[in-house]
């Protein structure tokens, strides 16, 4: 990003490496989020009632 910009651009919005830094640290985790969430998700559903009780059944298939 060059700096020799007028004035009128640089206050229209230029991002200082501060907010750019801001910026990454809150993409990032609303990443982890999401991955939590997913994970969190998968971890309901293989813990129903019904998964478990196919379970065996798919085990078995693997042997």
């Amino acid at each position: 990003m060059t700096r020799n910009l007028p004035a009128r651009q640089d206050l229209a919005g230029i991002i200082s490496p501060g907010e750019e830094r801001f910026a990454q640290e809150r993409r990032r985790y609303a990443i982890s989020v999401q991955q939590w969430s997913c994970y969190q998700e998968a971890r309901a559903l293989t813990m129903s009632d019904a998964f478990r009780a196919e379970m065996p059944n798919r085990i078995g298939a693997f042997r």
